[in-house]
């Protein structure tokens, strides 16, 4: 179960909710995520980077912007994001999914199945990046009392040194808290290797030095989410469906319809830069439930 703060509040929503509700974050839970983004450090720039060794870069944490696209859970398939095979113009629109009513109650101490598509509107340009790599870590829940938990799962990754490269599409089975719940965060890092600092690297490897890459001040957001099916206030409601999980904070604090293929191909709307995700429960009789030792 989750540490927060038994005392929410039931009544608000929105962004100013979901920042204080996340404020109320104990420190029990804010040193696991900072165990957490010592590890993503370490995941994804190596151990050879000085600043990745012995503690999480200096950050903060702060509400994970959640959009949800309206309709989905009416999709037959959500293997293929229905916004990349439209036509010209649009019909897509995404909601705030901490500002919806709930989700699905049947889902409560459930299994999902939870897919990690890539990002919208695709990986942008360097320029245009909002961060220097991006780190999605999903946390299981434990059901053994001795190993309370929960455990991270860093499940997908993107970086642009030394060159653009991101986790190509996965999937994987999550089981579900009492209201539904499911936390997970998105660690967005700014700073690190520099373009020039790789280069000088890879010079003095040549020659034989094993000096480490040349690093900018490195800056770290850890955007939290903890899902929920109930109408807990500042909570993102879990259901059948897509989700947006935006690169900074209050891209999706409101309704924004997606543009169609054609025109989202000449103008990439980056400000809306997100990583995209995928949820659908799985039926008990499920083989792969028992494959996963899940009860």
């Amino acid at each position: 179960m989750s540490e927060l703060s038994e005392q929410d509040d039931r009544k608000g929503s929105g962004s100013a909710a979901g920042a204080e509700w996340a404020g109320r974050l104990t420190w029990t839970r804010r040193r696991l995520l900072a165990a957490a983004s010592a590890g993503a450090a370490v995941h994804v720039f190596g151990r050879g980077v000085a600043w990745a060794e012995g503690a999480a870069p200096k950050g903060e944490v702060r509400p994970l912007s959640v959009g949800y696209l309206e309709g989905s859970d009416r999709l037959q398939d959500l293997r293929h994001q229905p916004w990349r095979r439209g036509a010209a113009r649009g019909g897509f629109r995404v909601v705030p999914a901490d500002q919806m009513g709930l989700g699905d109650q049947n889902l409560a101490l459930s299994t999902v199945e939870m897919r990690v598509h890539g990002f919208y509107p695709g990986i942008p340009p360097r320029r245009l990046a909002p961060f220097s790599a991006a780190v999605l870590t999903v946390f299981f829940p434990s059901d053994d009392p001795l190993e309370p938990g929960p455990f991270p799962y860093y499940s997908w990754q993107a970086k642009y040194f030394p060159g653009p490269s991101k986790s190509p599409p996965v999937r994987f089975l999550v089981p579900l808290r009492q209201d539904g719940g499911l936390e997970l965060v998105l660690e967005v890092f700014d700073g690190g290797p520099t373009a020039a600092g790789q280069r000088a690297a890879r010079v003095l490897r040549g020659g034989g030095s094993r000096q480490a890459p040349i690093s900018a001040p490195l800056s770290l957001t850890s955007l939290y989410a903890d899902y929920t099916v109930d109408w807990y206030g500042g909570r993102p409601k879990l259901q059948r469906g897509f989700y947006f999980l935006g690169l900074e904070p209050g891209v999706w604090g409101s309704p924004w319809n997606l543009p169609g293929a054609d025109q989202a191909r000449k103008r990439p709307p980056h400000e809306r830069a997100s990583l995209v995700v995928s949820f659908e429960g799985v039926p008990e009789d499920d083989p792969r439930l028992q494959a996963a030792g899940i009860r």
